[in-house]
């Protein structure tokens, strides 16, 4: 029987004061938590800023009643996570300041000026996740009339249901104060009971039906999608992002809905097909995976839940070009639909199960992520006496290659579009969203049209661009058949034993955290079963045995014993 493995850690739970509670991280929490190792640029990608626009005459007193209120209310917004990730530390309360900034002395251009920076601090600045808080609040003033408030939460403890949470207390709350009233509000829901929810559910039935659909919905391997970029990877996963804006017409919505009705299918399921008919035309793959978001409130009949509950299920589509867009949509809407009737299973434990070749520069298996929200005035959001318009702030930092996220509102269909700058121009995004836009239009004139003809409406610019082979990466890429390229192939053989005495050390700690053997200096961490959880061990391991603390980030890409000895030389000689 093999010993357990354990990660040693400095850390006193009471150190940073009175504790109510710990309890376990959801798998997504953990997901999240490892990301964030990755570095501080990873760690900013998971910032999400709201912006409240306030014109009239603002009771500071009632919003600061209201903001703290609602810090006590919710235990996610007093929580920390212990330095392995593995626990949720849950504060009774806590301390946290709502700085006043005045830019009344300033000019128009000069506020506007400052009021950007102070947008773009507040998402540049990493979280903390062991000390906290993991929000900031600020409160900008442009004149007696005019106020911002900036509220800034890490995405661990925070998502995009938690902010209609959050718009509907804040309201309550202000609105109570100033009238001098006793706030009525509904019944909280812990957080903690959801992350023991989320503990139990991976001991069901449906967790582990869900396990087996899954394994089977991505067999065969899907091959990476290659949307056609200004740049190829780079050698090392990179973060850096930026964000355009697309606005579609309601006249344009109204009819794509019908179309949709007229399928069975849901809106959020209509222009999620659309999206893939667009990404076929641009890459002419037929087989791929698109990230979608499902809340984990709705599914737990949580419905007060401020925290982070979101699961990404990495949904599979086959687009076939014979077919017209009518019935692509209703065999899309079945398939979606049983994916998220399957939502059990988080996408790293999803991660741990499949055998799938790691790129170090690459998300593996989800590239690009879409989600669709509908938001109706008012929004859940009226403070009295005062004009309100809220807004999501851009974000430098992305975990995607491209992430879009369409807002409808009754007058409009908003396409925020984030997207990796160390990869895509943001000229070369705004064509794609242009003609996303034409190919929306295309489909409300001619749903009959077969899906292969959809590609003649791109534009001649962008239809070169798609006949370029692809931007070529040092780093191996698996083709669409599965297989490896001639640069991993080279890499993994012939077999090398080792080649000195760090690299046997290596191979034995590598033998003792993956209980395989033999192992040799060529071989892949991750294809011998290793995950990310496995590969903190061995950072720990090899801390204990080297006295040499490698970021993370370090081991990932040097996911052989062969790249790792070269780093850790290279680190004993500085």
């Amino acid at each position: 029987m093999s010993k357990p493995l354990f990660i040693p850690v400095d850390f006193d739970p009471f150190a940073k004061g009175e504790l109510q509670s710990t309890v376990p991280t959801t798998e997504s929490q953990q997901e999240i938590w490892l990301s964030v190792q990755m570095g501080e640029d990873a760690n900013c990608a998971f910032n999400l800023s709201m912006v409240l626009n306030l014109s009239g005459s603002l009771n500071i007193e009632a919003l600061h009643f209201a903001l703290f209120r609602i810090v006590e209310r919710h235990e996610s917004l007093r929580s920390t996570f212990s330095p392995d990730g593995r626990k949720l530390c849950i504060a009774p309360s806590i301390k946290f300041d709502i700085p006043l900034i005045s830019l009344e002395e300033l000019s128009i251009d000069e506020q506007k000026q400052a009021w950007q920076n102070i947008q773009a601090d507040a998402v540049k600045q990493p979280f903390n996740l062991i000390w906290g808080p993991l929000f900031q609040v600020k409160l900008v003033r442009l004149s007696s009339q005019e106020h911002r408030l900036l509220f800034t939460a890490h995405h661990i403890i925070f998502d995009g249901w938690s902010l209609g949470i959050f718009y509907s207390e804040l309201s309550t709350l202000y609105n109570a104060k100033k009238r001098g009233e006793s706030p009525n509000l509904p019944d909280v829901v812990p957080f903690s009971e959801y992350a023991i929810w989320s503990q139990q559910q991976m001991r069901t039935e449906a967790y582990l039906l869900a396990e087996k659909y899954w394994l089977n919905r991505l067999n065969p391997p899907v091959p990476p999608l290659n949307l056609p970029t200004d740049r190829p990877y780079p050698q090392e996963r990179s973060f850096k992002a930026d964000r355009e804006d697309w606005e579609i017409p309601a006249k344009t919505i109204v009819p794509l809905k019908k179309i949709g009705m007229s399928q069975g299918a849901t809106f959020m399921i209509t222009l999620t097909a659309a999206f893939e008919v667009f990404l076929y035309s641009l890459t002419q793959q037929a087989d791929f995976v698109l990230g979608i978001a499902i809340a984990g409130q709705s599914v737990s009949d949580k419905l007060q839940l401020i925290g982070h509950c979101v699961n990404l299920l990495p949904s599979r589509t086959k687009v076939n070009p014979k077919i017209n867009f009518a019935d692509y949509l209703r065999w899309r809407s079945d398939t979606l639909m049983s994916d998220i009737e399957h939502h059990q299973l988080t996408f790293g434990s999803l991660l741990k199960k499949l055998k799938l070749t790691r790129q170090s520069n690459r998300i593996p298996l989800i590239s690009i992520r879409f989600n669709v929200d509908r938001v109706t005035k008012p929004q859940k959001l009226h403070l009295e006496e005062l004009t309100v318009e809220s807004s999501i702030s851009p974000r430098y930092y992305e975990n995607f290659d491209l992430f879009i996220d369409a807002l409808e509102t009754e007058e409009q269909l908003l396409l925020r579009c984030y997207y990796n700058t160390d990869l895509f121009e943001a000229q070369t995004i705004s064509s794609y969203l242009r003609e996303f836009e034409k190919l929306l239009h295309k489909i409300v004139d001619s749903p009959q049209l077969a899906i292969a003809q959809y590609a003649e409406i791109l534009s001649p610019e962008i239809q070169a661009r798609c006949l370029q082979p692809p931007k070529e990466s040092s780093v191996a890429n698996v083709n669409q058949n599965g297989t490896m390229t001639p640069l991993l192939q080279q890499r993994t053989t012939p077999k090398t034993v080792f080649t000195g005495t760090l690299e046997a050390k290596l191979i034995e700690i590598w033998e003792n955290i993956l209980q395989t053997k033999p192992i040799s200096v060529e071989d892949d961490f991750f294809d011998l079963g290793g995950n990310s959880l496995l590969m903190m061990v061995l950072g720990a391991e090899i801390e204990k045995q080297f006295a040499i603390k490698l970021p993370l980030r370090s081991l990932f890409s040097a996911s052989t014993i062969e790249e790792l000895a070269k780093i850790i030389r290279q680190k004993k000689s500085d």
